[in-house]
Parts: structure tokens; sequence; C-alpha cells
């Protein structure tokens, strides 16, 4: 509905991004996780320990990636980007209430790294317990479902 009313190039871009992301990420999963695999069985992990580890460094990395990104829209200040902020009159806090965000960045990030290193795992191993350490699906590469195959279940 936001991107009707820009007219249909920017609905054709948006929706090329999202088609790209999806083609593009399956492809960057299907290259790396060859390598995932084989360092895990060179370090002598068992199904479940791959599936925890994964499940984990996923979390782990999309939160990385996808912050980063928008720090670095946020930190460059682009105009293009800037004229469509919700309040366009006032400053971001950090710039505005420096000491303020930094304190409240802190005490965010103390929280999330407890969740992430923390927690996680903790559910994640509880999760794996309650299945008996069963893995039910195959990890094989050959195995991986194709981006189509992704594409139509979304």
């Amino acid at each position: 509905m936001r991107l009707r009313n820009k007219g249909p190039f920017w609905l054709s871009v948006s929706i090329a991004m999202n088609v790209g992301f999806l083609f593009g990420s399956v492809e960057a999963f299907k290259a790396g996780f060859p390598i995932f695999l084989e360092v895990t069985k060179q370090l002598g992990l068992s199904k479940w320990h791959i599936s925890f580890c994964s499940g984990y460094l996923l979390t782990v990395l999309c939160f990385v990636l996808f912050n980063l990104g928008f720090f670095i829209l946020y930190a460059l200040q682009i105009p293009w980007i800037e004229k469509y902020k919700v309040m366009k009159d006032e400053k971001w806090p950090w710039v505005e209430q420096a000491e303020g965000w930094k304190a409240t960045l802190l005490a965010s990030l103390l929280r999330f790294s407890f969740n992430l290193l923390v927690l996680l795992p903790l559910f994640l191993y509880i999760l794996s317990i309650g299945k008996g350490h069963e893995i039910r699906y195959s990890i094989a590469v050959e195995d991986l479902p194709s981006a189509w195959t992704l594409a139509w279940q979304l």
C-alpha cells in the first residue's frame, strides 16, 4: 500500500530487491553450508551439535548484519533517507541527547548480550534435550531446499 503511492517504478524496485535477497541468500547459504559442514566434521560434531550451532550462528549473524546495515545508513545521514523520517524536524536521539543515548545503548547491549550468550544457547539446548538430541531432518547439502521451494512456501 505504501509503495503504491510512489508509483509502479518503486514498487518494481522493491519487488526486485526482495526477490534478489531471497535468491541471493539461498545461494550464499548453499556456498557457505558445505564449508560449515566440513568444519563440523573435522571437529567431530554430531548432527544435533550442527543443528544447535547453525541455529545459534544464524541468529547472531542476522542480528549483527542487519543492525550494522542500519547503523551505516543512520551514521551517514544520507539526505534521501533522512527525508523519510517520521519526525523530520527533530534530530536523531543519539545526536540530540548523546549522554542519555549512550546509557540506553549500553543497557540495551547488556540485555541483548545476556539473551544472546546465556538464554538462547540454554533454550536451544533444552529443546534438543526434549527431542532426545535427535534431528529428524537431513543436513546434507543436496537436500537443501531450492530458492523456488522457499519462495512458494512464503
